[in-house]
């Protein structure tokens, strides 16, 4: 639910940010490309189920230990640049 209140705004600002700039692909509004939109909705929704199996499936201390070792890898690389 969180995500539909952050990404219908988000949308918004995008169509009206880009609404009447040149040059853009077939099939977009503004910055939205709505054949991307029409792949990418389908497959986040599809894998965020498989994810919540997943999760359902995995040793939670190991699940806990990889989600940290994630989140100090993503903060060196945005550290180092």
């Amino acid at each position: 639910m969180f995500g539909l209140i952050i990404s219908v705004p988000a949308t918004l600002v995008h169509v009206a940010n880009g609404w009447g700039m040149p040059n853009l692909p077939p099939l977009t509004t503004g910055y939205v490309n709505w054949t991307s939109f029409a792949i990418l909705v389908p497959m986040a929704m599809w894998s965020a189920q498989q994810g919540v199996k997943l999760a359902y499936k995995l040793n939670v201390p190991h699940f806990k230990r990889a989600f940290a070792l994630f989140l100090c890898l993503i903060g060196l690389k945005m550290l180092l640049g």
